[in-house]
């Protein structure tokens, strides 16, 4: 009888969780998406957003669904632990792209630009001028005055000096 009592504790807990997150998921994704519609910003672009916070939800939510249905806290420790080692070690060669990816969220909420803006940037002694044609997860496509397409990463837009240029 005492299993069942915890059981069904273990099961309204889940389902609380569930609708909190379900919830708190929706309300920003409507904010992601009508900061996306107010400042102009392609669907694409606002999916992707999107997708980057469900994909956090989910990690927490699953994260939270391990403590409460069996894995004590210690346990939960050394498996996170064993987890963030490999993905360390196997990540640590490509840090770059998830650097890339935080400054796309970054750019898709802080920076003024836009997909159609005409851009200036200066990369030591080169400048690259064009038009950005879209902004990507890993990086930004600008369209030089020559028609070639250049991929420019999104963590060198942050740090680089960036000119929005009048049209």
């Amino acid at each position: 009888m005492e299993n069942i009592v915890i059981n069904l504790s273990k099961i309204a807990w889940t389902v609380g969780i569930l609708l909190t997150f379900f919830l708190v998921g929706k309300l920003f994704n409507r904010g992601v998406e009508k900061f996306g519609k107010k400042n102009n910003f392609s669907t694409d672009r606002i999916v992707r957003a999107k997708r980057l916070i469900d994909s956090f939800f989910a990690i927490c939510f699953f994260t939270l669904m391990t403590l409460i249905w069996g894995f004590h806290l210690k346990e939960f420790f050394v498996v996170a632990a064993t987890i963030f080692t490999i993905l360390g070690t196997a990540l640590f060669a490509s840090w770059s792209n998830l650097s890339n990816i935080s400054s796309g969220l970054i750019l898709f909420f802080s920076y003024r630009l836009k997909v159609g803006d005409r851009v200036l940037i200066n990369i030591g002694d080169h400048k690259l001028e064009g038009i950005i044609k879209e902004m990507r997860l890993f990086y930004v496509e600008v369209e030089n005055d020559n028609g070639n397409l250049v991929m420019y990463p999104n963590n060198l837009m942050i740090h680089q000096i960036v000119v929005v240029m009048k049209k």
